[in-house]
């Protein structure tokens, strides 16, 4: 298939589609109803060329991504699957694009009509994808279970069982005769491709697990990717190891030989590296260390010149000369977890905090980044500006940093909280900084000094949730251990505290989330009324002078991480890890809208200072702008 017709098919296709009088700006393709631009374009999962190298695939939590590699880019945005995409592979001919997602969906797309056909059968979300050397079988593999599918009509073929423990990875042999297995306690399973079969297995003495396969192109030879950070090389055919590669720190994501077999590259997610090796004298040659966040994958172009990673962490996907080891290209745009949001007070920029610890501003009329502060080595949990927006304040691991705005230069590291800090609040008069943290404990600080002014001891349980009264005389506090408190902010003195949520864990049990605590808090524009939002899912409206509640609004069906009232008070905007945002009217307690399109939990929502405009970051690695029109 040559270039031009798949990219020509992938040109037409994506017109059709996007639906959009601006095709040339990425950030609004496939946008869901109601938004009107996207920041960021998702957090990394997978990537893979097609077998004439000149497309890339980038799956990411928000959907697939297709960049010419020529030009270095954006061909198109596949949105069909609901959830974050996590495999995807191409069969041998280019032109079908098989992906998994999170939702146990699998869709085979042809790229040049943009039909598609759509595979149920999986249970469980993992699943990992291969295409047999021919192209006319696909395995979709997750737990302890292979399917073998027709890839041409997508029927039903086969399913392979009875594997000791849960896959890691497995892989078609070049020679296409055998699949060859991994789980995560080591055993190396080797079976018939045609009937499924179990041929031999042997075990891999080590001391983690094993993690990931890839073959040689002679078919000979599996490298195999342990959790200990060691590369085991096993013959197949004698059913043995025979070298082992080391110098990675743990957790070896994707191992992968160039074409033609001289040289077997890896990537590692703890040392943020990828390492050059000859897989037949166990030589290392090189190691490429310009990521900086988790390395996940890892792909040689057909022709053995180029070497493309991406490292998720970092955002960035990078191009390498195979041969020198030089950096060819770099595409950035890919973002970590949103964690956190804050508008500068002159509504002209959002700053995004993210799971890997930087600090991004977003122009809000380009929709593109303009300045990144040093990056933290942990999540940045909560962000605010200061009322005359020269300063922003960041919560850290063990406490607050405060930064200049204008040079991004660190003011101070404010230490002493014994763990996560959750939730951060800034007075009226923009002096006093509050945190809440994993210690139980609440602090207040001097935000131009530093000094710590204040600790209040009360909650039981970490404090999740933080936020002054609008006369800045009163703290409002939310914890895990289910309580509101009420603080006195001059003398830190206890004014109040009741029981505001109960624990839900019983009804989802076996559900990893904490069902519990009060997880977010918002207070009206005038001071009147505060809300609540609990891990039992519901969301109070409370008086604040007599403490009562007034509204109690129900319908998310996970716990409610975070609440903001519009500008104006009539509203309420909520979000929870089931991906929805809600939009409340507070006089009435009704419903007003939904806004759905993020695929993960949405932990951070804020106004535009005119109102008209909802942010929302979520854990897909994007912030949606929506526009608001009730």
């Amino acid at each position: 298939m040559h270039k031009s017709s798949i990219i020509l098919g992938l040109i037409l296709w994506s017109i059709l589609i996007l639906h959009t009088s601006d095709a040339q700006d990425a950030m609004q393709w496939n946008l869901p109803d109601g938004a009107i631009a996207r920041l960021g374009k998702g957090k990394i999962n997978e990537i893979q060329y097609s077998s004439n190298g000149e497309i890339l695939a980038v799956a990411t939590r928000i959907g697939i991504w297709l960049y010419d590699t020529t030009t270095y880019q954006e061909i198109s945005l596949l949105t069909d699957h609901k959830s974050s995409v996590t495999d995807i592979t191409f069969n041998p001919n280019g032109n079908t694009l098989a992906s998994a997602g999170k939702d146990n969906s699998i869709f085979l797309r042809d790229l040049n009509t943009g039909s598609q056909i759509k595979l149920f059968g999986h249970t469980d979300r993992f699943n990992i994808l291969r295409f047999s050397n021919d192209g006319k079988t696909l395995a979709s593999g997750n737990k302890n279970t292979i399917i073998i599918w027709d890839a041409i009509t997508g029927e039903h073929k086969d399913t392979i069982t009875g594997f000791p423990e849960y896959i890691a990875d497995y892989s078609f042999s070049p020679l296409g005769r055998i699949i060859v297995t991994v789980t995560w306690d080591g055993e190396v399973c080797i079976s018939d491709a045609a009937t499924g079969e179990q041929i031999k297995s042997f075990t891999v003495q080590m001391k983690e697990g094993l993690f990931c396969i890839g073959f040689s192109p002679d078919g000979k030879t599996v490298a195999i990717g342990g959790r200990d950070g060691v590369i085991y090389l096993a013959d197949i055919f004698k059913g043995e190891l025979v070298r082992k590669l080391t110098g990675h720190d743990l957790d070896i994501q994707r191992v992968v030989f160039s074409p033609d077999g001289n040289t077997l590259a890896s990537s590692c997610y703890i040392d943020e590296t990828v390492r050059i090796w000859n897989p037949r004298t166990g030589e290392h040659l090189r190691t490429f260390t310009e990521h900086t966040g988790d390395l996940w994958g890892l792909d040689y172009s057909p022709d053995g010149k180029t070497l493309a990673s991406s490292g998720s962490g970092d955002g960035t996907l990078r191009f390498w000369d195979a041969e020198t080891g030089k950096q060819k290209h770099i595409i950035t745009g890919h973002t970590d977890y949103v964690s956190s949001m804050a508008i500068h007070p002159d509504g002209k920029y959002i700053a995004c905090g993210y799971d890997d610890g930087s600090i991004r501003y977003w122009d809000i009329n380009t929709k593109q980044p303009i300045k990144t502060l040093d990056r933290y080595i942990n999540t940045i949990s909560e962000l605010v500006f200061t009322p005359d927006g020269q300063t922003i304040v960041a919560g850290v691991d063990q406490g607050l940093r405060i930064y200049d705005v204008n040079t991004g230069k660190q003011m101070f590291h404010l230490t002493g909280h014994e763990g996560l800090t959750h939730s951060i609040a800034l007075s009226p008069d923009g002096k006093t900084i509050v945190s809440g943290s994993e210690d139980k404990t609440i602090r207040l600080w001097d935000v131009f000094t530093g000094e710590l002014k204040n600790t209040l001891i009360g909650h039981k349980h970490r404090v999740y949730s933080v936020l002054f009264t609008p006369d800045g005389e009163t703290l409002i506090s939310g914890s895990e251990d289910n309580t509101i408190q009420l603080w006195d902010v001059r003398t830190g003195e206890n004014i109040k505290s009741f029981i505001a949520h109960t624990d839900a864990s019983e009804l989802h049990q076996g559900n990893p989330l904490s069902f519990e605590g009060v997880k977010s808090l918002a207070m009206s524009p005038d001071g009147k009324t505060f809300a609540s939002g609990g891990g039992d899912m519901n969301i109070h409206l409370w008086d604040f002078e007599t403490g009562k509640t007034k509204i109690t609004l129900k319908g998310h069906v996970y716990p409610v991480f975070t609440l903001v009232f519009s500008p104006d008070g009539k509203l309420l905007a909520s979000a929870s890890s089931d991906g929805d945002i809600r939009l409340w009217n507070i006089q009435t307690g009704k419903l007003k809208k939904s806004l759905s399109g993020h695929t993960a939990w949405v932990y951070s929502l804020v106004f535009s200072t005119d109102g008209k405009t909802l942010y929302s970051g979520s854990d897909d690695g994007t912030v949606l702008m929506w526009k608001i029109t009730l």
